[in-house]
């Protein structure tokens, strides 16, 4: 066991050297393709032929008996289609500020709005019907007008309904359907009108008032479904009663007794509610343009993921992207979607799903290792050596356990061939260029061995003790690294940059060239000396009045430490990172947008092998 520790800890004192190397090859790539990299920038606000994205709000095992929602200037009344165009044609207004929506049924209060009942029935759920249709809205309201103070001494209600693609007008919230059939004569004879009892379909959805007036009613099946948005132009919202805001359209699909609620939203609104809920509001901006690119990339890459089975795109959930509408999208957020508007992150012309963590702690591992079978090629393995993980909160851990609880632990999480307590525990495989550990081995104390494979089943085998499956094992205590990075802005006089052809860019696209033989980067820890005669460096800042670059970057040491279990027979775990550790460190775009790194190179430095395109690009 001793042994097998040892040559671990090696590794990763092995491993520090590399990544000094990797800090060198990430700026030789910077430097490289800093050029082509700053031209090719897409033009901000460009124009496309933006989708509408469909999200669930509410569904599943959060389907709702009802839905309350208020606007500040009313509603407009639509008929959505869920699918293909996904037109929303406008039905009528409703200048009421607060509606609740709920399934044709039987109801009775219940919290904010109203559940499906069998007793106790005050909204029922049969209704009167006009035999006659109408050609519009307005028409039946005209009706409805009419009949209103004819049967107002008797407490019926009447309000317009959209069944079938064709206008009524509908009376009485009656409890079953002999209630509705007993009066009909009667009514019809108030109205003037014929009238035919009728009971709900299993489509049909209505919209309330607090009190439990019914406003309107929707049934057209399942070619489209009710539709509410605000009314009004300009910043126009609607607020749930978990009060968040949200802009675009609700669309209501009846299931059973429940509903199914369904935002129906412009693509760059919808990256506008999941940015602030996926990183700060508050980071640097050049960190949320890389986000909004990558919620957009997702958003566009996974369209239509759960349309078979709720009926809308994408859910609200981390199941794929936190989503919650507009509150929280303060200017910087709208400047960061704004900014990169319409593009995406691709490889080989097609849109991918960004993964991301909260940090990876000095690395990433690639999908291959992560989850098994042939993984995202555009995922791999990547240094990461300007992640400040140790400054932030879980970004750098140690837990310990002693054999008998770790063998127990096992046992409940299904490897039930240990037994009694464990007698050693081996790092068999890390992740290609990662620290991240691919394949675990446990043996017990009868020397019956299991291995775990693939860093996501180690991480989630190991959850009450790992934070990531980027880590180091020992028994009684084990030596580790963890990386110091700190801001560095150096002057680099030109005569430093004794080269035959090298170009320092400003930010304001100036181009100065050096005459000289051998090429060379001055850095933080020293001069490198470069093989090569072409270079190209861009700067956070322009020239200064000494005609000297000024370079911001990062600065990496590394510190020697060793974690000390309190028994020496308990095993101890230290390690890095928050997360599967796959595509995208959260808290590290952070550090490299304050380091003074664009957008379109933060991107870059996590998927090398991608490209930032606009969506109308795309085949």
């Amino acid at each position: 066991m001793a042994e097998k520790i040892k040559k671990d800890t090696m590794a990763r004192s092995a491993g520090k050297g590399s990544r000094f190397i990797s800090i060198v090859l990430v700026s030789l790539i910077l430097l490289g393709t800093a050029f082509l990299t700053s031209s090719s920038i897409l033009t901000a606000a460009a124009e496309y032929n933006e989708p509408t994205m469909s999200i669930g709000i509410r569904y599943g095992s959060s389907a709702c008996t009802s839905f309350r929602t208020y606007s500040d200037k009313g509603y407009e009344l639509c008929s959505q289609k869920p699918d293909d165009d996904r037109t929303a044609v406008k039905l009528g207004t409703l200048s009421d500020k607060t509606l609740i929506v709920a399934p044709s049924v039987n109801l009775a209060p219940s919290g904010t709005g109203f559940a499906a009942v069998s007793s106790g029935v005050t909204v029922g759920g049969y209704r009167l019907e006009t035999e006659a249709k109408y050609a519009s809205i307005e028409e039946a309201n005209a009706v409805v007008s009419t009949m209103v103070p004819l049967v107002k001494d008797k407490g019926y209600t009447v309000f317009p309904a959209y069944v079938n693609g064709e206008y009524k007008v509908r009376i009485g919230c009656f409890a079953s359907l002999g209630d509705a059939q007993n009066v009909k004569d009667t009514v019809s004879v108030a109205v003037s009108s014929a009238l035919s009892a009728m009971q709900p379909s299993e489509n049909s959805v209505c919209i309330l008032t607090s009190d439990g007036k019914i406003k309107f009613e929707f049934d057209n099946g399942t070619t489209t479904y009710l539709g509410l948005r605000p009314a009004g132009t300009g910043d126009v919202y609607m607020r749930t009663d978990d009060n968040y805001i949200y802009e675009g359209l609700f669309m209501y699909k009846r299931e059973g007794g429940s509903l199914t609620v369904i935002n129906m939203i412009n693509l760059e609104s919808y990256v506008e509610g999941v940015l602030p809920y996926e990183i700060s509001s508050s980071w640097h901006i050049e960190s949320q343009k890389a986000f909004a690119i990558a919620a957009r990339s997702y958003a566009v890459g996974n369209k239509g993921r759960h349309y078979t089975s709720y009926g809308f795109d994408l859910c609200n959930s981390t199941n794929c992207q936190v989503y919650r509408g507009a509150g929280s999208a303060n200017d910087a957020v709208k400047r960061a979607v704004a900014e990169t508007r319409g593009q995406v992150l691709v490889y080989n012309d097609k849109p991918i799903s960004v993964y991301y963590s909260s940090s990876t702690g000095g690395c990433t591992v690639s999908a291959k290792d992560c989850w098994g079978g042939n993984g995202a090629p555009y995922f791999v393995g990547v240094s990461t050596p300007w992640e400040r993980y140790a400054d932030y909160g879980n970004g750098e851990w140690i837990s310990e356990v002693s054999p008998t609880e770790l063998c127990s632990y096992l046992v409940s999480k299904g490897y039930t061939r240990l037994s009694g307590s464990i007698a050693s525990v081996e790092v068999v495989e890390r992740g290609t260029n990662s620290d991240y550990v691919k394949t675990i081995r446990f043996t017990d104390t009868s020397g019956v061995s299991v291995e775990i494979t693939n860093s996501d089943s180690v991480r989630t085998a190991l959850s009450k003790y790992l934070k990531s499956a980027n880590f180091v094992v020992g028994q009684g205590s084990v030596a580790y690294t963890v990386s110091k990075v700190t801001a560095s802005t150096e002057v680099l006089p030109y005569n430093t940059f004794n080269t035959s052809s090298f170009n320092v860019i400003t930010s304001q696209g100036k181009i100065t060239t050096g005459i000289a033989q051998k090429p060379t980067v001055r850095t933080g820890s020293g001069q490198f000396i470069l093989g090569s005669a072409s270079y190209c460096v861009i700067t956070a800042d322009s020239i200064n009045g000494n005609g000297d670059a000024v370079s911001k970057g990062y600065k990496t040491d590394y510190i020697n430490k060793t974690a000390t279990a309190s028994s020496s027979s308990n095993f101890v775990f230290a390690g890095k990172g928050w997360g599967h550790g796959v595509g995208l460190s959260q808290y590290g775009t952070k550090d490299l947008a304050e380091f003074g790194y664009s957008y379109d190179k933060i991107l870059k430095m996590y998927v090398p092998s991608a490209q930032i395109k606009m969506i109308s690009e795309l085949s």
